[in-house]
């Protein structure tokens, strides 16, 4: 099964600018990734988050069999493991992977979570730090 989300919507670009400038891109990436394998296994298209994109593939070059698993195992992990610290700090991780994964708007969100302006994106920062920890 090959993932129909491989492409970026244009006004989706402001987006991945902010995460890009608050230091967030690498990590936006590997929750992507790890999501995508956790669903779909190693074989996953997955977005090129540097490019004005139409229908772009951006498999990990460069990576053996052995090393790619490993890392996309990784990536899962972690993944996992954030989904915890999110459900234990009250950040709805859900809402962040709907905007990151699914490219629905902060506006769509924040609607499906009866929450107001500015929740989806601070929801998502906090995510990000979670991750880091």
């Amino acid at each position: 099964m090959t993932n129909h989300l491989n492409r970026r919507r244009l006004q989706d670009v402001r987006l991945w600018n902010k995460i890009r400038d608050a230091g967030y891109e690498h990590v936006a990436i590997r929750l992507c990734r790890g999501y995508s394998f956790l669903c779909w296994g190693a074989d996953m298209r997955v977005s090129s988050w540097t490019e004005r994109v139409s229908s772009s593939y951006n498999p990990i070059s460069g990576l053996g069999n052995d090393e790619k698993l490993l890392y996309l195992t990784r990536c899962k992990q972690d993944y996992l493991n954030w989904i915890e610290e999110c459900i234990k700090c009250g950040v709805w991780y859900r809402a962040v992977m709907d905007i990151l994964f699914f490219g629905k708007s902060y506006k769509d969100v924040e609607k499906i979570y009866r929450h107001r302006h500015g929740w989806a994106i601070s929801n998502m920062m906090q995510a990000f730090e979670l991750y880091r920890k």
